[in-house]
């Protein structure tokens, strides 16, 4: 059986409306006598209403929610939601409820957008029960909280303005920064320790710009640590334990060394990792890395050179040459020592490296250890940007800056279909129908109980019997959050394909779906719809695949419309 998504936990939170008061006489000056922005984010209430009383037969406005609230994103898209307004009335008479118009009153730092507006281009009118659903979209702008209205103006006598509260802000997230006090750039995330001395200790200032506490659960030299109490190379007097937590605002501060020579410095490099609890920008930075630098800023240092490819398919292993990397001369390459390490890898982090290995001997890893290795590789094993950086060692133990690289892993997939869609609460289901199959059979649809990993039914055979490239298959059936949800064929057999959404569960709120598709890793298409019931079903694409050039296929995409329509859901066997 497909999951059921977990029990959605509902917490009421009050909006807390100020209003600040200047001079009463003057309702355009604030406090101060400053002249205020003509905007009122404040929503109406039942103070400032007219007293009024309905009859039987009045049209009267009734909204599915007084106040909408965006919370739990910490990324930059805060996701929509939706209200419903119902003309409820016992008896209409007259024409119905007519609404005009529908506004969100904000600051200038906007972060509510409208989408759908029904009465975008034209007022409508409702009769007795019938329903209009506008939709709120939120970009995250603020940690803290971002008030808004909602506005929606119309014939209800008693409501002729309805406000809806609207509240944005981001999820609780932690949020790092790392400052070197002692350095000329102290937000570098460079760490320069200079000369003249045996020993040296310098703060290392961690500070926490999130709304939750951040927690520090790891600090460790990676390059350049001296081995022992003596020996030269970079330590770590004072850490951050990791049980204990920098609370918002916060500050806690770790002691960075570097032992050296006074008489006879070396120029040392090395780098420093922090690892923490920050997810913010797709765990950008939950893999911090400091570079160190202690002793003569000496330009006699070996180079670095790297060379890699720009772009590679997924599922590849890309070579990385540092072969031309040089010695203080600027002209040996050879008695040199390589170390290897991934920066980061796709979906955030530094991917510990532990993939990369010698090119002509891929059982032999050469990740974050000093080697013999001037030519690696990794294998590209998700869509996205690898960052690999080289550091080289001369016989003298002379060591070079880093040397880096970015490589973009692209689907070699002539055929992908991907859905997202921005309710988390709702189930949508993304469908690849082969040529000549229909929606909902397992022989010839391509969804969540076939094609998906999680499921354990057999898999379609497209095309030509007992080959894999021209079959279907599906990433993941995404139960509990916005997807994405992606299908693909790497070489789909020629024939006339169909794109189809299901909505498998709408039960906590309506669901807009949006549907790409790319071929050749390009985006060839796109369209959305919002979804409102359980069970309905949806048309996307019609997708032509024709013999093309060059071993290619060509791939034309037809798009079928937004309309929805009732449908059952498609059958999982046992």
């Amino acid at each position: 059986m497909k999951e059921l998504m977990k029990t959605l936990c509902l917490t009421a939170t009050i909006l807390l409306l100020v209003c600040c008061g200047g001079d009463p006489t003057d309702p355009d000056t604030d406090a101060d006598g400053m002249i205020s922005p003509d905007i009122d984010t404040d929503v109406k209430s039942d103070a400032d209403k007219v007293s009024c009383n309905y009859s039987s037969t009045d049209n009267k406005i009734k909204p599915s929610a007084t106040e909408l609230e965006f919370t739990g994103y910490y990324k930059t898209f805060g996701g929509t939601r939706y209200v419903t307004v119902t003309n409820r009335c016992l008896s209409c008479t007259g024409s119905g409820l007519t609404i005009g118009s529908a506004e969100i009153v904000q600051s200038e730092e906007a972060g509510f957008s409208m989408s759908p507006n029904p009465v975008a281009v034209s007022s409508i009118t409702l009769g007795k029960d019938e329903k209009v659903t506008f939709g709120i979209s939120y970009d995250v702008v603020s940690w803290d909280a971002f008030p808004g209205v909602l506005r929606i103006h119309s014939n209800d006598k008693c409501n002729p303005e309805l406000d809806i509260a609207l509240t944005g802000r981001a999820k609780s997230a932690a949020k790092i920064e790392v400052k070197t006090p002692d350095d000329a750039l102290p937000d570098d995330l460079k760490m320069e320790f200079g000369e003249g001395f045996d020993e040296k200790v310098s703060p290392l200032v961690v500070n926490n710009l999130g709304n939750s506490s951040l927690r520090i659960e790891a600090m460790t030299i990676t390059i350049g640590g001296s081995a022992k109490a003596g020996d030269p190379g970079f330590f770590i007097k004072t850490n951050i334990p990791a049980d204990v937590s920098i609370p918002i605002d916060g500050t806690r501060t770790a002691e960075i060394g570097c032992r050296n020579d006074k008489a006879f410095p070396l120029g040392l490099v090395g780098q420093l990792v922090i690892i923490s609890n920050d997810v913010t920008e797709y765990s950008k930075y939950q893999h911090l890395t400091v570079d160190l630098a202690c002793g003569p800023e000496n330009t006699d240092l070996p180079t670095a050179k790297l060379l890699c490819p720009a772009q590679v398919p997924i599922l590849t292993w890309p070579a990385l040459d540092g072969s031309t990397s040089v010695d203080v001369d600027g002209v040996t390459t050879t008695g040199l020592s390589y170390f290897w390490t991934m920066a980061s890898v796709p979906g955030g982090g530094s991917g510990g490296g532990a993939s990369i290995v010698d090119l002509n001997d891929k059982t032999q890893p050469v990740a974050n250890i000093w080697s013999a290795s001037s030519k690696t590789t990794f294998q590209t094993l998700l869509q996205g940007t690898y960052s690999v950086r080289l550091m080289v060692k001369n016989g003298d133990n002379l060591t070079s800056t880093w040397a880096d690289c970015d490589i973009e892993a692209l689907p070699n997939d002539e055929l992908i279909v991907k859905m997202i869609w921005d309710n988390k609460d709702s189930d949508m289901d993304l469908h690849l129908v082969a040529p000549d199959g229909a929606y909902g059979d397992p022989a010839t649809d391509c969804y969540f109980y076939n094609c998906s990993p999680q499921y354990a039914g057999a898999r379609p055979d497209w095309g030509v019997v007992g080959e894999t490239k021209d079959d279907p298959a599906l990433d993941i059936d995404n139960t509990t959050g916005r997807g994405p949800e992606t299908a693909y064929v790497n070489q789909p057999a020629n024939g006339v394909y169909k794109v189809v959404v299901h909505a498998y569960d709408t039960s906590r709120g309506p669901s807009k779906a949006i549907v790409k598709v790319y071929t050749h890793a390009e985006q060839a298409a796109s369209a959305e719809a919002l979804f409102t019931d359980t069970n309905t079903c949806w048309d996307v694409f019609s997708l032509t695949v024709t013999d093309g050039t060059g071993g290619k296929k060509n791939i034309a995409v037809q798009p079928l419309g937004t309309t929805l329509y009732p449908c059952d859901p498609p059958p999982v066997v046992p």
